[in-house]
């Protein structure tokens, strides 16, 4: 592998502090620069870049996606007679196009959800829930935004500068302190790094949350686009894997192992509603359109 691909694959499989939509865009991009380079642009040929984005972001469903996606296209070039290059550009640019127009449908979807006087939580760092709430300021609505801090990598540091800067409240608290100021919360805003036809895999602690809304009667969402839609034909695929302790705890004292579990599941049926480009949905009608997502064969041998 060329070394400027080397060192874009590396930057995306590095990456444990972006959404998994950013990080999407830019395996997208890596993927655009091997087409150029590749002189066969065949789908074997592709498989082994495919599989180590995907053994690089195991737990990011839109990644494995746009691996699979990529040899549909593939697929379909060689069936329909094109041009690899040209028939794999075509695709790649429209990607990106396709997620900016799917990311706009389910903003304009969860927009009606944020009432004036609001008090809504996030946990972790959402590109998605950044653009809701950004979108809902813009729109006029006041409304004050309580944003757990997203340990160990405190990516929602980043978040609470973006919406700060936007002109929103923001409240900023340690994960497990948002639960002592759930009785003062409204609503709960949750992005996702997977759905699969029964659960959300986002942030660890999640769970928790969701359970709490549920107790509390308190309005609990989750806003993703379907580009995080995992078929159940590629669930195999998708792993939580645990990272390096030292992000937690470096230097510990012999005889205490440090765990550091990035992200967890929640049922879809303990949330309010999962909110996509489709709409409001509820967890059977998610079920109904993953199982229409095709799945390429070489990722299923």
């Amino acid at each position: 592998m060329e070394q400027q691909l080397s060192q874009l694959l590396e930057e995306v499989i590095g990456d444990r502090v972006s959404g998994a939509a950013q990080v999407t865009r830019k395996a997208a991009g890596l993927i655009s620069q091997w087409i150029e380079q590749t002189s066969k642009p065949e789908p074997e040929n592709f498989l082994e870049l495919g599989m180590m984005l995907i053994q690089g972001q195991p737990s990011m469903a839109p990644v494995i996606n746009l691996v699979n996606d990529v040899l549909l296209a593939m697929h379909q070039a060689q069936e329909n007679g094109l041009k690899a290059k040209q028939g794999l550009f075509e695709f790649i640019h429209g990607f990106t196009e396709r997620q900016s127009s799917t990311l706009e449908s389910t903003i304009a979807a969860a927009l009606p959800l944020v009432k004036p006087g609001d008090r809504i939580a996030t946990h972790s760092y959402s590109s998605t829930v950044r653009d809701i709430l950004l979108g809902a300021k813009r729109a006029g609505v006041a409304f004050q935004a309580i944003i757990t801090e997203g340990r160990p990598n405190l990516e929602s540091r980043t978040l609470a500068h973006e919406l700060s800067s936007g002109g929103i409240k923001v409240e900023f608290v340690t994960d497990m302190g948002l639960f002592p100021l759930m009785d003062s919360i409204d609503k709960v805003f949750l992005g996702a790094d997977a759905v699969t036809s029964s659960t959300l895999v986002n942030k660890a602690g999640t769970c928790a949350i969701a359970a709490r809304c549920r107790q509390l009667g308190m309005p609990c969402y989750a806003f993703v686009t379907q580009e995080k839609f995992l078929a159940p034909q590629l669930e195999p695929l998708f792993k939580i894997v645990e990272h390096s302790p030292t992000e937690v705890w470096g230097g510990a004292p012999d005889g205490v192992t440090v765990r550091n579990i990035y992200f967890g599941r929640t049922q879809l049926d303990a949330l309010s509603g999962l909110a996509c480009e489709q709409g409001l949905l509820r967890p059977a009608q998610v079920e109904a359109l993953i199982a229409k997502r095709p799945v390429s064969g070489l990722l299923t041998g």
